[in-house]
């Protein structure tokens, strides 16, 4: 009866090391296909459509499962981690904050957290190298007082390959990893907004008009900027159709935080004088210029007199 007991016992043991016994040259694959080693990108004063800027880069992976009895199903995960052990760039000492989000297909994007494998993708073709995308987004409120120039990370994208011990992700067997320069340019830049019509009123000697809420203008960092006046007429005059004589106007300009007015602009000739725009592109804590046009009808008939006033503003 003991002999017996043992042969079966023996036999138990012998398909149980059968039933994990994998061939050597079994094995998963995994392959980052096409990711560029750099990606730059950049950001425009003007674009406010979006409260974030990104750029997204298409490339492929490539996973399959291991072969025979013990083949699972070819699934891999991804993360994200860098030199800054955080998502964020850096110039001189100034960092900006990113995300860093991922898919594979047409699906919806999903963040990725920092140095953490996400969950499962499943290849739909395990032969097929299948597109996938990673996007780098940085909110707009991260980056409208940030210095101009270049933001550099280096970026590690980490995929693996879950071969499995049926199916459950037992084991993880093959990885590839690639390495990414984010490079982000905030270029010197200058914006000027809130401008409105004006209707000169007064009497016969003196017309005048001021914008009542002012203007903004932004510079990036709060840095110094230029502007010039010109016109569509090609001079300062307002006109009433093709009658003559025209009504001359003046243009002058000041700092809202200032009562004093500058002397009149010169046409096309940069305004004396050093500026500073707001660092924040809507001046939130108010606009910082001030427009005063003045006119002398004195020498002009009774009509209706119009022009169309250009100011433009630029970095220096």
């Amino acid at each position: 009866m003991m002999k017996i007991i043992m042969i079966h016992l023996c036999s138990l043991l012998s398909a149980i090391l059968l039933c994990f016994s994998v061939p050597a040259n079994a094995a998963g694959t995994l392959t980052v296909g096409s990711l560029p080693s750099v990606l730059e990108f950049d950001f425009s004063a003007g674009d406010e459509s979006s409260t974030t800027v990104f750029s997204t880069i298409d490339f492929c992976i490539r996973s399959t499962s291991i072969g025979g009895f013990f083949s699972g199903n070819g699934d891999y995960a991804v993360k994200a981690a860098s030199v800054a052990s955080v998502f964020e760039l850096t110039k001189d000492g100034t960092t900006i904050p990113y995300t860093v989000d991922f898919t594979k297909g047409n699906a919806a994007f999903t963040s990725l957290v920092y140095d953490t494998y996400s969950s499962r993708y499943s290849p739909l073709v395990e032969a097929d190298c299948e597109p996938v995308s990673l996007r780098v987004s940085i909110l707009l409120s991260d980056i409208k007082i940030a210095p101009s120039g270049t933001y550099i990370d280096t970026l590690t994208f980490d995929a693996v390959n879950y071969s499995s011990f049926f199916g459950s992700g037992f084991f993880e067997t093959i990885r590839d990893q690639e390495i990414l320069t984010i490079a982000f340019t905030i270029p010197k830049q200058v914006k000027i907004s809130g401008l409105e019509d004006l209707t000169l009123t007064g009497d016969d000697t003196l017309l005048s008009a001021e914008d009542s809420d002012g203007f903004c203008v932004f510079a990036t960092w709060g840095s110094l900027y230029s502007i010039t006046a010109t016109s569509l007429e090609g001079s300062f005059e307002l006109r009433d159709g093709a009658k003559t004589p025209t009504l001359p106007y003046d243009v002058l300009i000041k700092n809202s935080a200032s009562s004093a007015w500058s002397s009149a602009l010169d046409y096309g000739v940069q305004a004396p004088g050093d500026r500073y725009g707001d660092a924040d592109q809507g001046c939130s804590a108010g606009n910082n210029m001030d427009l005063r046009i003045e006119a002398d009808p004195s020498g002009v008939n009774a009509g209706t007199y119009i022009g169309t006033l250009y100011l433009t503003v630029r970095p220096i």
